[in-house]
């Protein structure tokens, strides 16, 4: 029971998390970046060809996440994740040390 309590928790404190910074960035515009132009996607290519264009694109997805309400998802999964880890660990380690008594 205190293990669902505690899994529970952990599941709650990240989704009032996501949710505070869901709406904190939702009161932010979207701004367009340079590196959302052809142009600048044509000149990357160029340099380095379409790895160079594939690696940009890869690093900045992966940055975005750690941004606006992207953001918000990420905490939201991640404490999903680590509510779901806490609890499928705790519950086999439990069980066991059950088995290993009896």
């Amino acid at each position: 029971r205190r293990i669902r309590a505690i899994a529970a928790g952990i599941l709650g404190a990240g989704v009032l998390a996501a949710a505070l910074l869901h709406r904190a960035a939702s009161a932010v515009p979207y701004d367009l970046e340079p590196e959302d132009s052809k142009v600048y996607l044509r000149q990357l290519e160029m340099m380095g060809g379409k790895a160079n264009v594939m690696a940009s694109q890869f690093r900045r997805g992966f940055l975005s996440l750690w941004q606006g309400t992207n953001l918000a998802w990420t905490v939201l999964a991640l404490s999903a994740a680590m509510a779901l880890i806490f609890y499928v660990a705790a519950t086999q380690t439990g069980s066991t040390a059950r088995h290993q008594r009896g």
